[in-house]
């Protein structure tokens, strides 16, 4: 996939929570074993550990007030699928921003975390 596929809020939804799931879908395994773990873990050229297997990572801490297990797939003006494991949620953003949205979208789903139950 790349940063300008189509699809609907729902859809990116299920893309996220096939991630979640560990690749996992209604019982049955969609994804390699595995393939979360590589999307999720730091590219070893990367030193911010900021980027995974086509994955933004928060491993390095830059998205204050989220979870470091959050990680996210960007599309086209600020499209992004976000998941957080260990708070077991999935956002999507779908609205278009000419600049990095990045910044409004840590505040969105911090103020969403600090909404539900830990």
């Amino acid at each position: 996939m790349t940063g300008y596929d189509y699809g609907s809020a729902r859809d990116w939804a299920r893309f996220g929570l096939l991630r979640l799931w560990d690749g996992v879908w209604e019982g049955k395994r969609i994804l390699p074993a595995g393939w979360v773990e590589f999307i999720s873990t730091p590219a070893p050229a990367d030193n911010t550990r900021g980027y995974g297997g086509l994955f933004w990572l928060n491993r390095g801490g830059a998205w204050k007030g989220l979870p470091e297990d959050t990680f996210m797939s960007s599309g086209f003006m600020g499209q992004h699928t976000v998941v957080i494991r260990s708070r077991d949620v999935v956002v999507v953003r779908m609205g278009p921003s000419p600049r990095d949205s990045t910044p409004y979208l840590t505040e969105l789903v911090t103020r969403l975390l600090a909404g539900l139950p830990q």
